[in-house]
């Protein structure tokens, strides 16, 4: 049973710092310790067999994205999963973090109630969720105020089992009891601890001006947020305060709170003793009555053996092989088993003799036939795989030959209707249909013969499609206007003479980056723009960062991990003048040095044209000298020679 570890002087802190409109702060090692280790205590133990082997289990930690949708991922380690979170809490990326309060089974795909392994925690949910009722702004100071009035009337209540752990959310309290791992299949017992627990928390909760949510609370699969970790919804930090160490047992937990459950008579008429129930349930047993093999199963058996015979493969026993034949044909109204044995028979390279023959005859008319089961038959047989595959095949073959014209016709007209819906759809409203009339979903529904709904269905593809070209379009055209924007600035700062302005070239450099990332941007989506379109969502976040540097932001590592994502085969390269940029890109993708190009700047590609300029003038001036030497030397040359 855990202790007592909580005075009253144990309160939420309400000073709440502020820093544009959202709350600021910064974790010491301290605190991040701390929270480490309230969570792996909310982990709980890894449960073990009686050997003391232990189980192979996972913990699920979920983070709620902007739309309101949870993406999640599972940890089979204890460690990587706090470590995850720690570190996300020291990169100021703390977010809606939430973790599941049992633990889920070693490899999951869907986070639901039957993929749930251990029970470890009971939390109740208590929600504050009146944000409107506050006009003066003082919201969140109040839901303080409540939390440390809630822990006030909980320190005076001797009724209620301490709780481990009081979490204040934000928008609420959740109340942690941490549990000994036991099986899911005590999960009734947990969700009658869970629904007492939160009628004992009523009138305290209602009292403090806190609803209790009944439904969360009880539930195995519920997930809640993580102390320390930051609620955008409410502006500030989750704040928690630990009332009491060690952990509280299921039954421990039941015992206390006086939780009993009826159990199930038992019928009078049945004896307790085991061995006489045994026979009293063996003399109830009926005895089945076998009515048979149906005629298409023996028709297949027949058809294999006849198969088997005619391949020319060498056999383990004739005699076995004709006797079963006969056996399933004697057994068929419409075939002479005997006529149909002998002609079976011819087949074989060495057949066997008349008298061998009838004597499988007899035998089989004398038991008017035997019932083999699919496997017993496959083993007299000495079929392998291969003949066995092809056996179930004519079974599949037999159950579809009935209506596998009518089938395929049917299948066949509903994609001759899908296929015209389709090209209706795409008149005057895709590049290639232009020059067609624009018909509407109604029209197309009367000329397909179909409902409106079914044109919603098959054209709904086509409707996604056209509208993320368009989006992608629109993006491409946004671009465009910034680079040309961007370089106008340019030329102007060129002409004013501003790089030789030591204070102002600053807005330069700035207008510069700007001008780049614009530019790298552009090319992406160019690039993509004979090709099948890049998602709406991949296209979205590379203009957001554009957007985001635009505004003064730093965001150049992000704009490049979206465009390489859309560049997959990292043909755009990414051009810069910046020296400091071009190293923190290499120093943070080290392996895609060929995708970042370093340009020299303006006054150093001027520099190297006066150069360049000086050699050539240079060159030029001594290409002149040797002429005049050379015309000089021809002219001296020419006189000697006339004298």
């Amino acid at each position: 049973m855990p202790k007592k570890n909580y005075t009253l002087d144990k309160f939420y802190y309400n000073g709440i710092t502020f820093l544009n409109d959202e709350q600021f702060k910064k974790f010491s090692m301290d605190e991040l310790n701390y929270y480490s280790k309230i969570f792996s205590d909310i982990l709980g133990q890894v449960p073990t067999d009686p050997n003391g082997k232990s189980f192979h289990e996972s913990y699920c930690l979920c983070k709620k994205k902007k739309d309101g949708f949870f993406s999640w991922s599972s940890f089979n380690d204890q460690k990587r999963i706090i470590s995850t979170a720690i570190n996300a809490m020291k990169n100021m990326d703390r977010d809606n973090f939430y973790v599941g309060a049992n633990s889920y089974m070693g490899k999951i795909r869907e986070r639901s109630e039957k993929s749930v392994f251990a029970l470890k925690n009971i939390v109740i949910d208590l929600d504050c969720h009146d944000k409107h009722s506050f006009e003066d702004g003082s919201y969140f100071y109040q839901c303080i105020n409540k939390a440390n009035n809630f822990l006030k009337e909980l320190s005076s209540q001797s009724g209620i089992p301490l709780p481990n752990l009081v979490n204040f959310t934000g928008r609420g309290v959740q109340i942690w009891y941490f549990l000994d791992p036991c099986s899911k299949k005590l999960s009734f017992v947990y969700q009658a601890i869970a629904n007492h627990l939160c009628g004992l928390f009523k009138p305290l909760a209602k009292k403090s001006g806190f609803i209790i949510d009944q439904s969360a609370s009880n539930n195995i699969n519920r997930i809640f947020r993580i102390p320390g970790t930051y609620n955008p919804e409410a502006g500030v930090f989750s704040q928690c305060v630990r009332l009491s160490k060690g952990k509280y047992s299921l039954p421990a937990l039941q015992k206390q709170l006086c939780i009993t459950f009826d159990r199930k008579e038992h019928n009078s008429q049945i004896p307790l003793n085991i061995s006489d129930r045994k026979k009293r349930m063996k003399s109830n047993v009926k005895t089945r009555v076998f009515d048979g093999l149906p005629a298409s199963v023996l028709h297949r058996r027949c058809k294999i053996i006849e198969h088997i015979v005619k391949s020319g493969r060498d056999v383990f026993s004739r005699e076995n092989l004709l006797f079963l034949y006969h056996n399933f044909a004697l057994l068929l109204p419409d075939v002479n088993a005997e006529t149909a044995v002998h002609e079976l028979n011819q087949y074989f390279p060495v057949p066997l003799k008349e008298r061998e023959i009838n004597s499988l005859i007899r035998c089989t008319t004398k038991k008017e036939g035997y019932y083999y089961q699919d496997e017993t038959f496959f083993e007299k047989a000495s079929m392998t795989k291969e003949e066995i595959n092809l056996y179930y095949s004519y079974k599949k073959q037999n159950a579809t030959s009935k209506n596998h014209a009518r089938n395929a016709r049917r299948k066949e007209n509903k994609q001759n209707k899908i296929k015209q819906i389709q090209f209706l759809y795409r008149h005057g409203r895709t590049k290639k249909f232009k020059e067609y009339p624009m018909l509407s979903v109604k029209e197309i529904a009367k000329k397909t013969g179909s409902s409106v709904n079914t044109v919603y269905k098959y054209t709904d593809s086509i409707k996604k499609g056209i509208e993320r070209k368009d989006f992608y379009l629109s993006i491409c055209e946004k671009l465009k206007e910034l680079r040309k924007k961007k370089n106008n600035i340019l030329n102007e700062y060129k002409k004013s003479g501003i790089l030789s302005d030591q204070k102002n070239i600053q807005k330069y450099i700035k207008v510069r980056t700007e001008y780049e990332a614009v530019c790298y941007a552009e090319n992406i989506c160019l690039m993509k723009k004979n090709s099948t379109c890049p998602g709406r969502n991949d296209i979205e976040n590379l203009y957001n960062a554009v957007l985001d540097i635009l505004n003064g932001k730093r965001a150049i590592v992000s704009l490049i991990r979206c465009g390489i994502k859309i560049d997959k085969q990292y043909k755009t390269q990414f051009v810069t003048r910046s020296k400091s940029i071009y190293q923190m890109l290499i120093s943070l993708f080290p392996k895609l040095e060929f995708y970042f190009v370093k340009e020299e700047s303006y006054l150093q590609q001027q520099k190297t044209e006066q150069q360049k300029r000086k050699l050539f003038l240079e060159r030029q001036q001594k290409r002149q000298e040797e002429m005049v030497e050379i015309f000089s030397q021809s002219i001296k040359n020419f006189k000697i020679s006339i004298n």
